[in-house]
């Protein structure tokens, strides 16, 4: 009998050191969770850093002043003028006078002038396209193609802010 209460004390002592100790699978697991939280960690951080760098070049101005050239040239004549590319709003005429344009400071789709945000740029690029084959467009001059109906314009303006780019935006247009 003496020997039987001493196997059951030790298998309560082995029992209660067994629930006071740490079995190698949950340190493993602990491991995980704790590498999953730091890889989480790090995830944010670089997501607020590149969130940062994104709102500082101020891509709702850069984007209004897309659509602002978008706007301008959805109301300009498509007939070829010849005249050189414009680089104020008072030489605007016709679609090709935006072709190689260049606005510091930038202008609205009035052919207003936006003194106030001195720094901005717009620069204009107009290529033409055969509708069926957009992959490379036939002239990268507008004054080369004569219109018909089987082309399109892309319009692609880059906006800067200080000379560092802050947004490049592309419209098809029709003649």
């Amino acid at each position: 009998m003496n020997s039987m209460n001493s196997m059951n004390r030790l298998r309560r002592h082995q029992r209660r050191r067994a629930g006071l100790g740490v079995s190698f699978v949950e340190v493993v697991v602990a491991a995980g969770i704790v590498g999953m939280v730091f890889v989480a960690a790090t995830w944010a951080m670089t997501e607020v850093t590149i969130t940062k760098t994104v709102k500082s070049t101020d891509p709702p101005i850069a984007a209004a002043l897309a659509r602002e050239i978008h706007q301008l040239a959805r109301t300009l004549p498509t007939a070829i003028s010849g005249a050189p590319a414009a680089t104020q709003a008072g030489n605007v005429g016709n679609l090709d006078t935006l072709d190689g344009a260049r606005f510091a400071p930038p202008i609205d789709a009035l052919l207003g002038t936006h003194s106030e945000l001195a720094g901005w740029s717009q620069d204009v690029d107009l290529e033409v396209f055969d509708i069926l084959d957009l992959s490379a467009p036939i002239s990268g001059a507008l004054n080369d193609v004569p219109a018909h109906d089987g082309t399109l314009i892309k319009l692609t303006v880059d906006i800067s802010q200080r000379g560092v780019a802050a947004g490049s935006y592309i419209w098809w247009l029709t003649r």
